[in-house]
C-alpha cells in the first residue's frame, strides 16, 4: 500500500508469516506483492509502487538468507514482467518469483508466459500448475491438467525445466468439494506433467 500505516501493517504481517514457516520448518513462501505499475492512488508512479515492493523483497531476501528459505512474489498478472525486472534488481537468489502458470497465461498470453519464464532463469521458486478454460463469459481455473485450453504445458513446461527449475511444482487444484476427487485429479494432473517435462505428450 502507498498508505505508510498499511504498509507496515501488512509487512509486520508477512514478517509473522516467515517466522511461522521457520518455526515449523517450512522451507518456501510465496507472498503477493502490492500493486506495481498501476498503483491506483492518484499522483503515485510506477516507480514508487516498485520502490515499496522492491523494499519488502529486500526485506524478506535478508530473512531466507538467515533463515535458509526461499521466497518468493507471484507473478500472474499484466505486470509480471515489472515485477519480475524488480525482483532481480533486489539480488540475491533465495527471494525470487513464484510462477502461475495458468494465470498468467491468462493475463499477458502464451508467448508472454514463455518471456517470463525466460527473464525469470534463475530466479524461479515455485510453480503452480493446474488447467483453465475458456468459457463464454469468463476463464475458469484450478482445475485438472486434462481439464485446459488455456495453458500450452507442452511447451511452457519443458522451457521450465529447461532454465534449471527443479521444484517444486504445486498443483494448485479445486476441482471438487471431495478430498479424494481432489487427490486423484493431482495425481493424474501429476501423470502429465511429468511426460511433458520428457517431452511425451503432443499439444
Amino acid at each position: 500500500s502507498i498508505n505508510p500505516r498499511i504498509r507496515a501493517e501488512s509487512v509486520r504481517q508477512y514478517v509473522d508469516c516467515i517466522e511461522l514457516a521457520r518455526d515449523l520448518n517450512i522451507p518456501l513462501i510465496t507472498f503477493h506483492c502490492g500493486r506495481l505499475t498501476r498503483a491506483g492512488y492518484p499522483g503515485v508512479g510506477a516507480a514508487e509502487s516498485l520502490g515499496y515492493n522492491r523494499q519488502f523483497a529486500e526485506l524478506a531476501l535478508d530473512l531466507a538468507q538467515k533463515y535458509d528459505m526461499h521466497m518468493g512474489y507471484e507473478c500472474l498478472g499484466p505486470e509480471c514482467l515489472d515485477l519480475i525486472a524488480m525482483v532481480k534488481a533486489a539480488g540475491g537468489h533465495r527471494f525470487g518469483v513464484h510462477i502461475d502458470l495458468m494465470w498468467t497465461t491468462r493475463a499477458v498470453g502464451r508467448e508472454g508466459l514463455l518471456k517470463a519464464i525466460e527473464e525469470s532463469r534463475g530466479h524461479i521458486v515455485e510453480v503452480h500448475v493446474h488447467g483453465g478454460l475458456h468459457r463464454a463469459m469468463e476463464v475458469a481455473g484450478h482445475l485438472p491438467v486434462r481439464m485446459n485450453n488455456v495453458v500450452d504445458f507442452a511447451t511452457a513446461l519443458p522451457r521450465i525445466r529447461d532454465t534449471g527449475f527443479r521444484g517444486p511444482f504445486i498443483f494448485e487444484i479445486t476441482s471438487s468439494e471431495d478430498a479424494a476427487t481432489v487427490i486423484r485429479d493431482c495425481q493424474d494432473s501429476k501423470r502429465l506433467v511429468l511426460d511433458y517435462l520428457r517431452n511425451m505428450t503432443a499439444g
